[in-house]
């Protein structure tokens, strides 16, 4: 067991992730099910692009600015 809170060392370690906010689960999974884009932004608050790469998540953090109007990210 161990607190992690690089999303994407967690990602690369861990067979399963527990993710807590407030003190309270919020989820419990592989971190495929648990780190998807939507989960990321309503626990933290920020908006990321979540890539799979031959098993492999990648998170990418991207400033506001960098976000289409919609909190989309241009491409």
């Amino acid at each position: 067991m161990a607190a992690i809170h690089d999303l994407n060392i967690a990602a690369m370690y861990c067979d399963r992730l527990i993710a807590l906010k407030d003190g309270a689960v919020v989820a419990d999974g592989t971190p495929q099910e648990v780190l998807t884009e939507e989960f990321i932004h309503s626990v933290y608050g920020v908006h990321t692009r979540v890539r799979n790469e031959n098993g492999l998540l990648h998170i990418l953090y991207l400033p506001q600015h960098v976000q289409g109007q919609n909190g989309s990210f241009a491409e």
